[in-house]
């Protein structure tokens, strides 16, 4: 019973570290382009966002659209501002409003975590038509 343990702690643990090595911190280069969310995760993301879209350009500027049911309807908010990545920490500023996030990349997806409510969105790149 004590081995069977020890080899499940074990296991985790290895799984946790190649999770972690996974993990590649952000940077602006591989930031640049549309992104799709594929995950909402948190309690402070509410159950009306069913979807966001984004987009960083090279310049600096990024556009954020969040899909939200009002009833049976799909309303479409959209956001203009400014990103940059600053200590591998994603900061971006909309309507004279700037917040500092927790972000990173895992595998082919971009995570972007708020610092001070309990949301998490996963990213995936959006593939261009050719």
């Amino acid at each position: 019973m004590l081995t069977t343990q020890i080899v499940f702690v074990a296991s985790v643990l290895f799984v946790a570290e190649l999770s972690q090595a996974e993990n590649q911190p952000l940077d602006a280069a591989n930031l640049v382009g549309k992104w799709r969310s594929v995950k909402l995760e948190g309690k402070d993301i509410g159950s009306l966002i069913v979807g966001m879209d984004a987009e960083f350009s090279k310049d600096g500027g990024v556009t954020l659209i969040a899909k939200v049911k009002q009833g049976s309807e799909l309303k479409l908010i959209t956001k203009k501002g400014t990103y940059k990545v600053i200590m591998k920490q994603l900061e971006m500023t909309f309507d004279m409003e700037t917040r500092r996030s927790k972000a990173w990349f895992h595998k082919d997806r971009l995570i972007i975590q708020d610092p001070e409510l309990d949301s998490r969105v996963h990213f995936e790149r959006v593939k261009s038509k050719k």
